[in-house]
């Protein structure tokens, strides 16, 4: 009996143990199946994302970075994000391309030469022979006189040359310091302890006696050439020299107590009437005793950065005739004109620091200080006010209107009453108080243009009469001036836009509600003739001697150079790097809310089927509408993971819609845009509403944290470097600004108008990080560790509450990136992770392994 046992015991065991072998046999099975499984679909991917990019590396931007004269020359830069980065030389004539180097600049003579500014050096290439030559330097200046020459400059060598296009030296100076080269006809440089003033054309040159101190600044001006000489800490020497560089007078200055000369005083320095020397000063640091480096910082003062002060010494008297006036804190001076009339301000006014746009007190200071008027409070931003002398009228934007003021008068007067045109800046619902833009000066004395949201005004500040130049409200069309930028090398002066109204005008069209773009002409009769005007996207015009290009591009269409002189305009150049634009199809609509009507994009899949439905990926930063007319091409290797140009080829409805806001309402207003410009596109084509995403970075990551925790329109979410929590973020700083955050979100994009601790609540309702409990559905979050625009404890701190509420995210950080990944292999893998998390959560797809929790 006991045998029998035994024997049935021995049989159970054997089964048993074949049992278990045929567990492990059975398991080490599924891990090689599983294992199979995973490699095969990794590699499946693999073979995807490779094949997808193989196709991208295919498309290229194109930019033009200059045109010749007549048009008959195109440089372009053919560029991607796959390494793709090539200049080449483009003849419109016989469509034939030639590559070239790499330059930092581009300058045609005429249409025979081409000047390539390239690693320190120069290229000149003869364009009838092809004919290359280099030479060391930069272009100082080009001189097209009699003879086609250019001056050239190398620091390193010392050496200074004036060359002829064919190469010949013309001269050459050795061991040389340059000073000055702004003169058409002179060249100023130090040769040793001497400065030598070279004619340009003649070669014949003047040399000044012995310098016993070391210049830092040297000019001419008329037929004198003034120096500026550093003696030691707070001395300086300025000598006024004739024409053949012999003394003519030496002052010797000290400057203000408690200042030096500012680092870099060439740019600074400078003579007016031939008697004012304007200095840039800066405080000299003042080294206090603390064995312990600590950084002492008070809440009642300003601890904004010191900027470069004006000071302006008499060299008649020889005596400061101004100087900063302040033991404590700095001023801010700005010339109005070149006849001695500046600005003066502080911006240690602003204790808190809560405002970009100071209100300050302003002060005009007129004859190169000699008398001062009050201005009272003024916006410090340049674009907010204009000084025309000519009149005595002061003219300045607050409370989202221009006015003027007399000066000497009490009384304001509205500048453009009566008419219905808007003039503030809309940006952040027009908290800036800045203009559309600044005035325009133009060359009639005391005649000045003033920028509406749509339409330009010519006023005459004599009569105080308003010609209104063009009128585009109506058609929704508005009109910006193609301006010249003064011929104004001030430091000082603020550089403002000039308009050659005698000489007609350029405008350029853009509607609004189409985005059909054009450009017109305001002729010297002051009437408006349009030369083109259509289904165009003018991003950008380039103006030469004889002709004025356009350059258009939208979404899948390829860039097209117009030459724009006359009506009908020919088309000179169309880039090729597009596939077949017939694929693609977009919709532009618009959508309504109780408040206004706003723009949105649809975007289609490519080869869309209407009876197959389709998932869609909303982009949400401000106005996301206008992308389209950026020029781009698709790519999965994007700095904030999301290429258009992507998901459409891959299946995907995108939406960019142009969204709303309203002060201290930012969260809801935009979220009842959002929601509206969903519901109108989904009545648009064949969506799936129950497969729809929303993306966002930045700002943008902020609004896609909101709606999802404020609509159940959404099925997932990316969300890239966000602000989670506008107390927090308020009360921080951002590394890249000296003051505090608190100015960005009272009065930036979030809109908050009060402090934390006055609308408390207010506060927790518009930041996601307290809307989190409200969340159902998965987030993927990205963060630049290296962020120094939003710290990445924002977007941490938000992982952290979802993880804490127990929903699901996923969150990739990337170390040494900032606020826009930059390395290309980050790039990668930021696109990649993406569009696997939308592949698998709109389409059904199996998780990638990285998705996965367990």
């Amino acid at each position: 009996m006991q045998d029998t046992k035994k024997s049935i015991s021995i049989i159970q065991e054997k089964n048993s143990d074949k049992r278990n072998i045929m567990k492990i046999m059975n398991r080490k099975i599924k891990i090689i199946l599983c294992l199979f499984l995973f490699i095969w679909g990794y590699t499946q991917d693999s073979n995807a994302i490779k094949k997808v990019q193989e196709e991208y590396k295919k498309y290229y931007n194109t930019y033009i970075q200059n045109i010749s004269n007549n048009g008959t020359f195109i440089i372009q830069n053919h560029a991607n994000e796959y390494g793709k980065n090539e200049d080449f030389l483009y003849n419109t004539h016989t469509k034939e391309y030639t590559s070239i180097p790499k330059g930092s600049d581009y300058h045609f003579i005429k249409e025979d030469y081409l000047l390539i500014e390239i690693n320190g050096g120069v290229l000149c290439k003869n364009l009838k022979t092809s004919e290359n030559k280099t030479y060391s330097g930069f272009i100082l200046k080009k001189i097209d006189m009699d003879r086609e020459l250019f001056i050239l400059y190398a620091p390193k060598e010392k050496m200074l040359q004036c060359l002829s296009l064919k190469g010949n030296i013309i001269w050459q100076k050795k061991d040389v310091l340059l000073m000055d080269a702004s003169h058409k006809e002179f060249v100023l440089f130090m040769e040793g302890d001497k400065l030598v003033k070279k004619d340009i054309l003649k070669a014949t040159e003047f040399t000044s006696p012995s310098l016993m101190d070391t210049p830092v600044w040297a000019k001419i001006y008329g037929n004198e050439v003034w120096i500026y000489a550093q003696r030691e800490k707070g001395k300086g020497s300025l000598l006024q020299l004739n024409d053949k560089l012999q003394k003519v007078k030496e002052s010797r200055l000290s400057l203000p107590e408690g200042y030096i000369l500012a680092s870099r005083p060439q740019s600074g320095l400078e003579i007016r009437e031939q008697r004012y020397l304007m200095v840039p000063l800066i405080r000299e640091k003042t080294i206090k005793s603390n064995p312990h480096g600590v950084q002492i910082s008070y809440t009642l003062r300003n601890e904004s950065f010191p900027v470069t002060q004006l000071g302006i010494y008499d060299t008649f008297l020889q005596e400061w005739a101004w100087q900063p006036r302040l033991q404590k804190g700095f001023e801010v001076s700005y010339f109005m004109n070149n006849k001695g009339d500046f600005i003066v301000y502080s911006p240690s006014e602003d204790n808190i620091e809560n405002q970009g746009n100071l209100l300050v007190n302003m002060t005009l200071m007129r004859n190169y200080g000699k008398e001062q008027h009050s201005l009272g409070e003024m916006y410090s931003n340049r674009s907010n006010y204009y000084w025309d002398e000519g009149t005595e009228t002061f003219i300045y934007f607050k409370e989202r209107k221009w006015w003027r003021k007399k000066l000497g008068e009490k009384e304001e007067h509205e500048l453009m009453k009566g008419y219905s045109d808007v003039w503030n800046e809309p940006k952040y619902n027009g908290l800036t108080e800045a203009p559309i833009q600044p005035i325009l000066k133009t060359n009639d004395p005391s005649k000045i243009i003033i920028s509406g949201a749509f339409d330009l005004y010519l006023m005459d500040l004599k009569t105080l009469k308003i010609n209104q130049l063009t009128n585009g409200e109506k058609d929704n069309i508005q009109y910006e001036v193609i301006s010249e930028p003064r011929d104004n090398n001030s430091f000082w002066e603020i550089k403002s836009r000039f308009v050659d109204i005698r000489n007609g005008v350029h405008l350029r069209m853009f509607n609004i509600r189409n985005y059909h773009s054009g450009l017109a002409l305001l002729e010297p009769n002051l009437k408006l003739k349009t030369i083109i005007y259509g289904q165009y996207n003018f991003f950008r015009f380039i103006k030469t001697e004889e002709e004025v290009f356009g350059l258009s591009q939208s979404y899948e269409k390829p860039l097209e150079v117009y030459k724009l002189k006359y009506k009908n305009p020919p088309k000179v150049f169309q880039s090729s790097s597009f596939s077949n634009p017939h694929s693609f199809k977009l919709d532009l609509f618009t959508y309504s809310t109780p408040y206004k009507t706003s723009n949105a994009v649809l975007l289609y899949p490519k080869d869309y089927n209407p009876s197959v439905k389709y998932p869609m990926i909303v982009k949400v930063y401000e106005d996301t509408s206008k992308s389209i007319l950026s020029p781009s091409v698709a790519d999965l290797r994007s700095g904030d993971g999301f290429n258009y140009h992507h998901y459409v080829r891959q299946g995907y409805f995108v939406l960019l819609p142009q969204l709303q806001y309203a002060s201290q309402q930012v969260a809801e207003r935009y979220i009842l845009s959002l929601e509206e410009s969903v519901k109108t596109a989904l009545t648009k084509a064949s969506i799936d509403k129950d497969k729809l995403a929303v993306i966002g970075m930045s700002f943008g990551g902020y609004e896609a944290a909101l709606a999802m925790s404020n609509t159940s329109l959404f099925r997932t979410g990316s969300i890239g470097v966000m602000i989670s929590d506008l107390i927090t973020f308020g009360f921080s700083y951002n590394n890249m600004l000296p003051n505090p955050n608190y100015e960005r979100v009272e009065n930036g994009q979030n809109s908050m108008l009060k402090s934390p601790f006055e609308d408390w609540e207010n506060y927790v309702k518009q930041s996601p990080l307290y809307n989190i409990p409200k969340i159902n559905q998965p987030i993927l979050l990205w963060v630049g560790m290296d962020d120094k625009n939003v710290l990445p404890f924002q977007t941490k701190a938000y992982f952290s509450g979802l993880k804490r509420m127990g929903k699901e995210a996923v969150l990739l950080e990337y170390p040494n990136e900032g606020h826009y990944l930059k390395q290309p292999k980050n790039n990668d893998d930021l696109s990649i992770r993406t569009w696997q998390w939308m592949e698998h959560f709109l389409k059904g797809k199996e998780a990638a392994e990285w998705m996965k929790s367990k």
